[in-house]
């Protein structure tokens, strides 16, 4: 019959401490991958570039080390795809805030166009008109 060990009792404080710090790495790899992002988007590189890059970096770190080191990297890669789907997000939504706009844009032309013939139909009317007749004729006298 097997012994079952109960709570914290016999040597699980190594393994949760380890636990622990890989966590903790992991979320301060993402955070300092975000952080890298942020800092090389406001020196002027494209975000997608950053984001591209940060990702990679992260990645190969993840493969490459160990540990928390590991743990790290991959948080690092994981802020760097989140940067990369933000920036994609922010895209498409600037694409849609252009569309109702060049729609809003099509009937002020076909406004623009009737006005202008409007006037070229006002300026043929007065000129058809006898005054105008009279001037021009007087004029060619």
């Amino acid at each position: 019959m097997a012994k079952f060990r109960r709570g914290n009792s016999g040597g699980g404080g190594r393994r949760s401490n380890t636990a622990l710090k890989t966590a903790l790495a992991g979320v301060a790899g993402g955070a300092a991958g975000a952080l890298a992002g942020a800092l090389l988007t406001r020196a002027g590189v494209s975000a997608k570039v950053s984001a591209a890059g940060i990702t990679v970096a992260g990645a190969v770190g993840a493969m490459t080390l160990t540990g928390p080191a590991r743990a790290a990297a991959g948080g690092c890669a994981a802020a760097g795809a989140g940067q990369m789907a933000l920036s994609w997000l922010a895209k498409r939504q600037a694409a849609a805030a252009v569309a109702p706009q060049i729609v809003e844009a099509a009937p002020v032309r076909q406004l623009a166009s009737a006005d202008i013939a409007r006037a070229f139909s006002d300026a043929r009317n007065q000129m058809s008109s006898s005054d105008y007749d009279e001037e021009i004729h007087h004029i060619i006298r």
